[in-house]
């Protein structure tokens, strides 16, 4: 639905149904780094990253000015963070956000409620083209005059969701990685040509922690290793710098670690949709979660 707003600015209502499955259905693909996403709910891993890639479309990298390999989508593509709450049939949707890259190379940002504490509900949301902080204001009152009287705490809610919807003020294009805890911003990690924080990241092998969320992944990941010792349990170093974590993947993939599968998948996709000429090919042949795949038992 997104795709038919190119040539319009105005915020847009849109709707997603069953969103239980409705990322795979659609044809998205979860892209899932060396480090875990930081989490809302306490003790599991409940956040995930989704693009989606037009038929027949490849990737290509470019490096930023500080050395980074960003992964540059086309015209068409999407990404959306999906943060989830519960587990087995009851896990359910409870927030959206994301951005889409229209046929005409506009960007346009989009984020989704559910309607009801209901693991099957339909999400409402909106969509207003990024930049633009009327269109945003007039997109956030939109969706909590949708979302505000279904919530038990109304007030509440609203004041909780409205500030965090700076969606522009986060997703730089090219923002660098923070050094030092909030030296560019909330997020440690930088974003790509998209202004993307995670896509990005599946090439990396060391990540820069993050302070937000109530759970960190890696902190009890047996096969992941701060930069510094106390980065097991903060987001900073005794030098006041920001740790990174790196995955021992051999060892991970050896003693069967589902993180670790579901990132050598992602970068096997990766490494599957990036255009025949594009330069980093001859690198990511020799990433860890490839050179192992061709490795004999």
């Amino acid at each position: 639905m997104i795709a038919l707003l190119a040539g319009c600015a105005e915020p847009a209502l849109l709707t997603r149904a069953d969103p239980v499955s409705a990322w795979v259905r659609e044809g998205w693909v979860q892209l899932v780094p060396s480090s875990h996403l930081p989490s809302g709910e306490a003790g599991r891993d409940a956040t995930e990253v989704w693009v989606f890639l037009p038929d027949g479309a490849e990737l290509r990298t470019e490096r930023s000015a500080d050395g980074r390999v960003g992964l540059v989508f086309p015209p068409g593509s999407a990404a959306d963070r999906v943060e989830w709450r519960g587990e087995g049939v009851e896990r359910r949707v409870v927030d959206v956000r994301g951005t889409s890259i229209l046929d005409d190379g506009a960007r346009w940002h989009h984020v989704y409620q559910p309607i009801r504490r209901d693991p099957h509900a339909a999400l409402v949301g909106v969509a207003w083209p990024a930049g633009d902080p009327v269109a945003s204001a007039v997109a956030l009152d939109q969706l909590v005059a949708e979302v505000r009287p279904h919530r038990p705490d109304p007030d509440a809610w609203e004041r909780q969701y409205r500030s965090k919807h700076g969606c522009d003020g986060c997703h730089l294009a090219d923002r660098l990685p923070n050094e030092r805890p909030g030296e560019h911003g909330l997020v440690n990690r930088g974003t790509d040509a998209q202004g993307w924080f995670t896509p990005s990241t599946v090439l990396a092998t060391a990540v820069p922690a993050e302070a937000y969320g109530a759970w960190h992944g890696d902190r009890t990941d047996p096969h992941a290793t701060p930069s510094c010792a106390e980065g097991r349990e903060h987001a900073r170093c005794d030098d006041g710098t920001v740790p990174t974590w790196t995955l021992d993947l051999p060892t991970a993939l050896a003693e069967g670690s589902a993180h670790a599968a579901a990132h050598c998948a992602s970068v096997a996709w990766i490494a599957d949709h990036l255009a025949p000429d594009d330069p980093s090919r001859v690198g990511l042949a020799d990433h860890p979660c490839l050179s192992q795949a061709r490795s004999p038992e």
